[in-house]
């Protein structure tokens, strides 16, 4: 069953588009993320699901039901706000039940439901404590906790990790990804940053100025990127320009890359991932000088110059055996991988 659909919808403010023929859908107790550089559209596109911006065109439906022109409380939607947005007079309880307030539930049964929803996300305990006197990570959870008691029929998180550290964002991704999944919470998420997209979500929509560049799930942007900009962007991918000569895929130099099979003689850009290449001193291979080498604890990272391309390289760090233990700067090295995990791209 499709919970949220959007139907060509645009969004101008005068000459400037915003949002630009967006169509989607997202089916119940789904997670689907919109990911995208700043000012692609995509918390846009969520602030016209929440109703907080109207659409100048398309349509908007939640449930089979039409909510384009509805105002926000009359649409049974939660949003989690980026910067939290937690009232700083009003205990986290108070602050948990105020949407049930708004929607003139009961003392009693508020502050039943403000309890379970605070339990499920571990803050009962400090349900009397105000928002100055949480972490960042338990102001988020107390947002996501009023969030959650509304019993929504579409959550909605705009960037929820970004004012977090990177240790604590793991932390917390894991607690939303569990509790969205134990509670069939039909999600939309909006965020920048790829490897929250790739983890936590059922599907990605990936917009570029205003628009959508390509939607699937993460395999399918990672492994089969629709074009430069979505190989780019998903993940981290060599993206080396150049032209289909005598059935080979040459770079700009003139350098041959191992043959894709179906090459299109209309393909401008050769990219393959740096975990799925090889790096070795002697052998068969690419041959390049490498450039940068960068110890990133339980991996490295290699630059390798081929020809005028630079071609990044990812493996696990070597041992004190291994022959890349001992490569440096300068060093003239072998790049391998199997032409089937490489493609080519038109645009």
């Amino acid at each position: 069953m499709k919970s949220l659909e959007l139907e060509n919808v645009c969004k101008k403010y005068g000459e400037a588009v915003a949002v630009t023929d967006m169509s989607m859908h997202i089916l119940t107790g789904e997670l689907v993320s919109l990911l995208g550089p700043s000012g692609c559209g995509k918390t846009t596109t969520l602030r016209m699901v929440a109703g907080f911006v109207e659409p100048s065109s398309g349509s908007i439906r939640i449930n089979g039901r039409d909510v384009t022109k509805l105002a926000p409380y009359e649409r049974n939607t939660a949003l989690v706000f980026q910067s939290y947005a937690l009232f700083p007079h009003m205990t986290v309880a108070q602050n948990v039940g105020f949407g049930l307030e708004m929607r003139k539930v009961g003392k009693a049964e508020r502050e039943e439901k403000s309890f379970e929803a605070l339990k499920r996300v571990r803050l009962d305990h400090l349900a009397d404590r105000y928002p100055r006197q949480l972490s960042g990570g338990q102001q988020q959870r107390a947002a996501l906790a009023r969030g959650l008691v509304l019993n929504p029929d579409i959550f909605l998180l705009d960037e929820p990790l970004s004012n977090l550290d990177a240790k604590l964002r793991g932390e917390v991704r894991s607690e939303i990804r569990g509790l969205q999944q134990s509670l069939e919470l039909t999600t939309l998420m909006v965020t920048h940053d790829q490897e929250e997209a790739l983890t936590m979500s059922d599907k990605l929509v990936l917009m570029e100025a205003g628009g959508v560049r390509q939607s699937g799930t993460a395999q399918d942007l990672y492994e089969q990127p629709a074009d430069a900009f979505v190989a780019d962007f998903v993940g981290r991918s060599n993206v080396i320009p150049g032209r289909i000569e005598d059935g080979q895929f040459r770079t700009e130099d003139g350098t041959s890359m191992p043959t894709v099979s179906g090459s299109s003689v209309d393909a401008r850009y050769y990219t393959v991932r740096p975990e799925k290449i090889t790096l070795s001193r002697d052998g068969d291979g690419v041959m390049g000088t490498l450039r940068e080498r960068l110890y990133l604890g339980a991996q490295t990272e290699y630059t390798v110059m081929v020809g005028n391309a630079s071609i990044s390289v990812v493996t696990a760090t070597p041992g004190p055996d291994d022959m890349r233990a001992s490569l440096r700067v300068g060093d003239a090295v072998r790049l391998a991988w199997d032409a089937a995990s490489a493609r080519l791209l038109n645009n």
